[in-house]
């Protein structure tokens, strides 16, 4: 809400977006002992699968093997468990990813310490293998498989890809059995399995120090995307920046390298999670304490740090969230309105972070395309909560599985211990963006109950539909508000049928001719121009340059990035052509 609005107004929407409509319902699970969901996934049926590992065999938790299983829960779509089992040996088993296949069935992957067979265990062990289980649509084992060396492997990321197959991601520090090519120490290590559970080829990524994969995923090309953490600056590391960096590096359909990158700055970043995005590039998140290099904006301690690159791997935009203590990011996923949701924990009660409710909580950040926050939520008790998973559910809001300590705040129940803690969250958790499609046309993603547009912050009588037409020059603006009492607020100038708003860099501005449809560019010596439309398509760009005209593009909403030289992005601004 902009400072300038009536205090009628502002207590309207003030109103509106505290009615308690954000949290749809909310589960633990577990035992007595400790279980800690890794990952959480929408089933097909509209229900949720999540695992994790769980130390208990009470309570909700049966045919625990001995030490640490995988813990795997099936619920229906109101977190009701419909089936849950326990799979491991005599030894430590922890589960870090779950999928739903292609036949309705599920596979999990992490590792797996027991080093003779036993119970769910038929391999033999030095150390810990990765374990990978096919499980039924009802929870029962189709096969299982163990992959590794005499050292330490730990698979953390798993799907099923286009040939029925899978890819999995991992760290390794074997030199033997499954493993080949070690660069020294830890390695990314990934592996491409058959429907069946063969192993059918593997790859060592990294160099002499410490390299751990936490995501893959296959691409549209049929290649791969992995990413993780890296520490060294050799072998097929490049770039690194000091400490840990970010690592994503790009395979062919054979595992061969395309290109690899290193981000980050002279302090520590830790990457949890890449996806590939509507336009063919990928998103990374993970945590940094950097203020440097190429981290910007760091609030104090670790920040969520979350950086968009396109399918080179160059960096297009980079942003830190967070506020004075620490916050890590642990998932992330691009979201139907091509924005982001992101999820991971704070200990801050300051910056970005608005509320807190004692120890460590959930955070839930909601990105626009451009990675601007436009809205967060804290959820939690008095204990530890950390959310490790994110996914958004076929209603439009979003699933969110980590664990907690608490038995207040949020938190209704604890089995004992830490607990998986579920949560689900409304579409309109966080404020949703509002669309200026043409003119001033208001177009949306969802359908709104109630529109108010104003005119320099005063209401205008009667302009309570989805669309108004300025009739003079001012700054206007369209307050709506959602059934489920979700608000939200977008402004544009109107001048003479080209509007601009600066909304970053004030002193870089951008005087546009509504006759020739050019715009010099001000503040600012040359420039990279990049024009996008609406929905976040390239629609023209211009290097080195103190002006664009965007006279040959079609009506409608446009958003205008400046960068300089190194592709640091200096200023945003949209503009409406009438």
């Amino acid at each position: 809400m902009r400072y300038f609005l009536s205090l009628l107004f502002m207590a309207i929407t003030v109103t509106a977006l505290s009615q308690p409509s954000i949290l749809q319902w909310q589960k633990t699970f577990g035992g007595s002992a400790d279980e800690y969901a890794q990952c959480i996934r929408v089933t097909k049926d509209g229900g949720y699968i999540f695992t994790g590992p769980s130390d208990s065999n009470d309570s909700e938790v049966t045919g625990n093997h001995g030490l640490t299983d995988y813990w795997v829960v099936k619920t229906d779509d109101t977190g009701h468990i419909q089936w849950q089992t326990s799979l491991g040996g005599g030894g430590d088993e922890v589960s870090h990813a779950i999928q739903q296949t292609e036949d309705l069935g599920y596979i999990v992957i992490g590792g797996t310490s027991t080093n003779t067979p036993g119970g769910d265990i038929s391999c033999t062990v030095m150390e810990w293998d990765y374990w990978m289980v096919k499980l039924s649509p009802s929870g029962a084992i189709v096969w299982k498989s163990c992959f590794g060396g005499s050292n330490y492997n730990v698979a953390w990321s798993v799907q099923q890809t286009s040939d029925s197959g899978y890819i999995v991601a991992g760290t390794s520090y074997s030199t033997d059995g499954d493993v080949t090519g070690n660069h020294g120490s830890g390695d990314f290590w990934v592996i491409k399995v058959s429907s069946t559970g063969s192993l059918l080829w593997e790859k060592s990524l990294g160099g002499s120090g410490l390299d751990q994969a936490k995501s893959i995923q296959q691409t549209t090309d049929g290649g791969y995307i992995v990413a993780g953490s890296s520490s060294s600056n050799d072998g097929q590391v490049t770039g690194n920046h000091g400490g840990s960096d970010y690592w994503a590096v790009k395979l062919d359909d054979t595992g061969a390298i395309q290109w690899e990158r290193s981000y980050g700055g002279s302090g520590t970043e830790v990457c949890y999670n890449v996806q590939q995005t509507i336009d063919g590039g990928y998103i990374i998140g993970g945590a940094s304490n950097s203020i440097d290099g190429q981290v910007t904006g760091n609030h104090g301690g670790d920040d969520y740090w979350v950086v968009k690159i396109d399918d080179t791997g160059a960096i297009q935009w980079e942003n830190s969230y967070g506020g004075a203590g620490d916050e890590i990011c642990y998932s992330i996923q691009q979201t139907t309105d091509s924005g982001y949701v992101v999820a991971g924990s704070t200990d801050s009660a300051s910056g970005q972070v608005k509320t807190a409710h004692g120890g460590n909580d959930y955070w839930i950040v909601k990105l626009n395309t451009w990675g601007e926050l436009s809205g967060e939520r804290t959820l939690g008790g008095s204990g530890t909560e950390i959310a490790s998973s994110v996914q958004q559910t076929t209603d439009g809001g979003y699933i969110i599985a980590g664990q907690t300590s608490s038995d207040d705040g949020d938190i209704t129940h604890n089995f004992g211990g830490q607990d998986f803690w579920v949560v689900k969250l409304s579409a309109c958790l966080l404020d949703s963006p509002i669309i200026i499609s043409s003119g001033d046309t208001l177009g949306t993603a969802i359908t709104y109950d109630t529109y108010q547009w104003l005119l320099n912050g005063i209401a205008i009588t009667g302009a309570t539909s989805a669309t108004y037409a300025a009739t003079v020059n001012g700054n206007y603006e369209v307050i709506v508000t959602t059934t489920g009492s979700c608000s939200d607020t977008s402004a544009v100038k109107n001048i003479s049928g080209l509007a601009v708003s600066n909304l970053h860099n004030g002193s870089v501005t951008m005087e546009p001719n509504p006759t020739t449809g050019i715009i010099n560019i001000t503040g600012a010596g040359q420039v990279n121009v990049h024009v996008y439309n609406a929905v976040g398509q390239l629609m023209q760009q211009s290097a080195n340059t103190r002006t664009i005209s965007i006279a040959s593009l079609p009506p409608g909403l446009y958003f205008i990035y400046l960068s300089d030289i190194n592709g640091n992005i200096i200023s945003r601004d949209k503009i409406i052509k009438q």
